[in-house]
């Protein structure tokens, strides 16, 4: 049995799991992640405002980091997403 503090138990502060999560942690921060994803996040912004005005069904696009919803116009999404 284990108990609070051993190596392995839930509580313990495993020594592999603790190594795993700080390489993670230190990753995100040397390799600037999350600048990164605000970069790209613009960029696809970029891309996205300029399908919306060359398509007329794209009623609204946003960015925020990589995460990039669409609005599409309702007369779109009656007359032809529902046949697909």
């Amino acid at each position: 049995m284990f108990s609070l503090g051993d190596h392995g138990s839930t509580y313990g502060g495993n020594p592999l799991t603790c190594a795993v999560g700080y390489a993670v942690v230190k990753h995100i921060v040397d390799q600037d992640v999350a600048g990164n994803a605000r970069q790209m996040g613009q960029r696809l912004l970029s891309g996205l405002e300029a399908l919306k005005s060359k398509f007329d069904f794209v009623a609204e696009a946003r960015a925020v980091g990589c995460w990039w919803p669409w609005s599409l116009r309702e007369i779109w999404l009656t007359g032809c997403c529902r046949t697909v």
